[in-house]
């Protein structure tokens, strides 16, 4: 003889919470959204390969770690034992470079993109965060694709 327990059903999905108005979360996903809708601004280049969008990343990353800091929020960095490995290599092969300065460059650039991919995981841990982000990108690719097909027919005729 088999007996079967009847499980009780899982309670139903609530829609995922709004983002607050004011809140440091809402101002961390704004940031975030507005650094990827303007990644393909990268011209003109500065000091360190650097452009314009790298301060809208920068912006990013400081509003998220004020909403982390103001939250109990796990923080989540993804990669970071082989991204430590590769920062310790650079920084190793950069000490015995005959272009240290260079190297020390390359290193910044390598932590730069690691807190920004830390940040765009912790900040688009939620479904609607997520979405807006989805959206921007989405949206944003077709109109600077309309913007470069624009100023290429200009340009041309």
């Amino acid at each position: 003889m088999t007996l079967t327990m009847i499980g009780r059903a899982a309670p139903p999905r609530e829609a995922p919470a709004r983002l607050g108005r004011g809140s440091a979360q809402r101002t961390a996903v704004i940031t975030l959204v507005l650094a990827i809708v303007f990644q393909p601004i990268l011209h003109p280049t500065g000091p360190g390969n650097s452009s314009p969008v790298d301060l809208l990343i920068v912006a990013a990353i400081v509003t998220a770690l004020v909403w982390l800091a103001g939250t109990h929020h796990k923080l989540r960095a993804p990669y970071f034992v082989p991204v430590a490995l590769f920062v310790a290599a650079g920084a190793a092969s950069g000490l015995v470079s005959a272009y240290p300065s260079t190297a020390l460059v390359t290193l910044a650039i390598d932590v730069l993109l690691f807190a920004w991919c830390t940040t765009v995981v912790n900040v688009l841990s939620g479904p609607r965060a997520m979405r807006y982000a989805l959206v921007a990108w989405s949206w944003s690719g077709i109109v600077w694709a309309g913007i470069v097909i624009a100023t290429s027919r200009r340009l041309r005729g």
